[in-house]
């Protein structure tokens, strides 16, 4: 499963290094701060199971930016032994 989640706009200091820059950005801007998180989930077909398994801090989200990364997220599922049935 995926989902857009909108936050705050801020940057954060947490255990030394900085949190809140959007990941979708070009090397010419690297301190924008994210105004949504894309949110990666696998759920069980067999049982109640849900998890988080990816959260990609973005700005402006776009189509090639998130097909990049749904790829990105399908091969870690994939490599570590689960099998992807349906994308939601």
């Amino acid at each position: 499963m995926m989902d857009e989640i909108y936050v705050s706009q801020k940057i954060v200091h947490k255990s030394g290094s900085l949190h809140g820059f959007a990941t979708n950005v070009g090397a010419s801007s690297d301190n924008v701060e994210a105004s949504t998180v894309q949110a990666f989930m696998i759920s069980s077909l067999f049982s109640k199971n849900k998890a988080v398994i990816a959260l990609q801090p973005v700005k402006n989200l776009d189509s090639s930016f998130l097909h990049d990364s749904v790829i990105k997220v399908l091969k870690m599922i994939e490599s570590v032994g689960y099998k992807v049935v349906a994308l939601i």
